[in-house]
């Protein structure tokens, strides 16, 4: 599944099904139908080069780098690969927006790429007895997604929104008695002024799906977020619970139905807070009216 636009999702053929099975093929060839529904064929010809962030999970090797870089248009080469403890997908789209709010860039494209559908990840996850079953109700459903979001500096044709704010807390790994959810909890709690604002958010989106430690991160931090978010949690949307856990893109696939349509018509459903207990981060993504001539200002992120 793909989630490039907030729009329905695309499927990609990852590789023939008699074809010897190619974790990271399967991982380029995601990549591939976001870059071609972000970019489009035509776009790409005539768009300036931009710095590029490529978020990828934890397991991929360097040696699809370079078939990444065959995906960008030729002469795009100011390329940067994130895995591992930096792979926070809304903390690269919060940082690139920041950047270019502040005149630093141009533009950006961030990019987030992950499966756990492959099969070694559902090995893992069977044998240690992580995947969603009769008698373990708090199990994984693998998905795999990529996700694309393209920034530029004021409001450029065709744009779908704009990034409001986002903050992005690293979980401490130490001290494991501490309680789960004190980075999310963090963010939220800078969040919180523009919750309470006159023109609140009228959608929710998070990420949680079968584990029960998101869900338990996820109930301490939002009592942070106030009344608003406190409102907002009595009816989160979750894609998870459609798409399957998507990994280290959950962040960025959730941005990006963020500038989709609602599911049903909503109060001020144009602006959507997100919040992501996988990878602590929260930020407030909005979508343009439909005459198009809303637009706020990028925030600092922290």
């Amino acid at each position: 599944m793909i989630g490039p636009d907030g729009f329905p999702s695309t499927m990609a053929l990852a590789f023939p099904v008699d074809a010897p099975r190619n974790a990271e093929a399967r991982l380029a060839a995601l990549l591939e139908a976001a870059l071609d529904d972000a970019l489009g064929s035509a776009p790409r010809r005539g768009m300036v080069p931009v710095p590029v962030a490529v978020l990828l999970p934890a397991w991929a090797s360097a040696s699809i780098h370079p078939t990444i870089l065959e995906l960008l248009p030729p002469g795009w080469r100011d390329v940067r690969f994130v895995q591992g403890q930096d792979a926070n997908s809304l903390g690269l789209l919060g940082h690139a927006a920041a950047a270019i709010a502040a005149g630093r860039l141009p533009g950006a494209i961030v990019c987030a790429v992950d499966s756990l559908a492959n099969a070694a990840c559902i090995d893992h996850l069977l044998l240690n007895n992580l995947m969603l079953g009769r008698d373990t109700p708090y199990g994984v459903v693998p998905g795999e997604a990529a996700a694309v979001i393209v920034l530029a500096a004021g409001k450029p044709a065709g744009a779908l929104g704009w990034v409001q704010d986002v903050r992005a807390a690293e979980e401490a790994a130490v001290a494991p008695g501490g309680l789960v959810g004190r980075g999310l909890q963090s963010c939220l709690r800078l969040l919180r002024p523009e919750l309470e604002r006159a023109d609140p958010p009228g959608r929710l989106l998070t990420d949680l799906s079968g584990p029960r430690g998101r869900a338990e991160a996820f109930g301490l931090a939002i009592a942070a977020g106030g009344p608003t978010a406190l409102t907002l949690a009595g009816a989160p949307e979750a894609p998870a619970l459609a798409l399957g856990d998507v990994g280290e893109a959950a962040g960025l696939v959730l941005a990006c139905l963020a500038l989709g349509n609602a599911p049903k018509p909503l109060q001020n459903g144009n602006v959507a807070l997100i919040v992501t207990a996988g990878r602590s981060a929260a930020a407030l993504i909005s979508r343009f009216h439909d005459d198009g001539t809303v637009l706020i200002p990028v925030h600092e992120v922290a």
